[in-house]
């Protein structure tokens, strides 16, 4: 569109002459025509006329940082603060005395390489204001040999938060500590002793794993139970915290269909030598839900945790002179898959004949009434008098 008010906008080889022969620069060539430099600089855009580069103006004048601002056209020296030295944006250009756009458009001209967003964020080209960071020994020293936390450090040295030591720590090449490790720094320990064969017959009833992050390995899961019967919750805690097993116990009240039940449990603080189990039985490719790992180790007392929680018993035929008990065990929260997997395995160790049995859409564990007596012969007698009615 024709400009009547500035018609000069529109001589393309008005502007040209100005522009690349005489060397003006846009400021100069606003203030023949009479209008703003945004003005020229839209003209020059809708003509599709080529502006000089920051370093070409500079060279020619067109900046009055020709004189002011050597620095900015020497690549060697540049290279040598920002990647000998390195010095950030901001430090070179308050060194120069220019902006950091400036700064920017000079590097971009000299095809000088900056570095990434991920080492600018470790802080690799910075300083901190806070001396102490930037002194590595000191900050091995606190955070290394001292178990400091980096909140703990911030305050020594007065910053608001964590963040300029974590960056620091990074910069440094000092490895810093997983949230987990960050959390287990300095705790008072649960005593929690590793006993595969109760943790693993639990889990396949009452006992669960969670942790904070499943799809981190650094995210330490725990180990809880919880069961209506403080004898039972009790004699598991005195196996897993031998030291501690009282403190461990908490009671809940729970409220179901208008009755008022009190539930005992147990919760273990997050370990790291639990991360392995809950891979096994928390995988990430069923979602992080619980499933029976195919390298499961079968054992006589895994089974008999197994049965206190979910089996149950009852003796069929009574008025038979005959006592026949059978036993199911409530897996109906596993896939079909496992159980089958599961049973072929315990055929093959102990002897013991089983069969999945449907109930609904779900599919649950029945001992046959021949093999009752040898289940029973191999999880030895009741450890509790709460769960004496399931050894019939």
């Amino acid at each position: 569109m024709f400009n009547t008010k500035f018609p000069k906008m529109d001589d393309v080889d008005w502007l040209k002459q100005k522009y690349y022969d005489e060397r003006l620069n846009f400021r100069q060539i606003s203030e023949i025509i009479g209008c703003s430099i945004s003005g020229v600089r839209k003209s020059f855009i809708r003509h599709g006329l080529k502006a000089r580069s920051a370093v070409d103006r500079q060279k020619t004048g067109s900046y009055k940082s020709k004189i002011k601002y050597k620095k900015i056209h020497d690549k060697d020296w540049l290279i040598k603060k920002y990647h000998d030295e390195h010095c950030d944006f901001k430090k070179i250009a308050n060194l120069i005395g220019c902006s950091i756009y400036s700064l920017s458009a000079a590097f971009s001209d000299l095809g000088i390489l900056t570095r990434n967003r991920s080492e600018r964020a470790t802080g690799r080209d910075t300083e901190s204001k806070y001396e102490l960071l930037n002194n590595k020994n000191w900050l091995y020293q606190k955070y290394i040999i001292e178990g400091l936390s980096g909140k703990e450090i911030s305050k020594i040295i007065g910053a608001k938060n964590g963040s300029s030591v974590t960056c620091h720590l990074k910069k440094h090449g000092i490895e810093v500590r997983s949230v987990s490790d960050g959390l287990t720094l300095g705790r008072v320990e649960d005593g929690f002793v590793l006993n595969m064969p109760v943790i693993e017959g639990c889990l396949m009833g009452d006992g669960s794993m969670l942790s904070a992050n499943p799809k981190s390995d650094f995210s330490y899961p725990y180990f809880s139970k919880t069961n209506k019967n403080y004898d039972h919750v009790k004699f598991v805690s005195k196996i897993l915290f031998p030291e501690k097993w009282e403190e461990r116990i908490k009671i809940q009240i729970r409220n179901k269909s208008g009755k008022i039940f009190n539930y005992f449990s147990f919760k273990s603080l997050v370990h790291k030598e639990l991360m392995k189990t809950y891979r096994k039985w928390y995988p990430p490719e069923n979602n992080y839900k619980k499933i029976i790992p195919y390298d499961l180790e079968l054992s006589s007392e895994m089974l008999l945790h197994w049965f206190m929680d979910d089996g149950c018993s009852c003796q069929v035929r009574k008025w038979s002179k005959t006592k026949q008990i059978i036993i199911n065990l409530c897996t109906h929260g596993f896939e079909k898959k496992y159980q089958e997997f599961l049973i072929e395995r315990i055929w093959e160790k102990f002897g013991i004949k089983m069969n999945l049995q449907r109930n609904g859409k779900y599919w649950f564990i029945h001992i046959t009434p021949s093999k009752v007596p040898l289940f029973y012969e191999i999880i030895g007698p009741c450890p509790v008098p709460s769960m004496e009615y399931k050894w019939k």
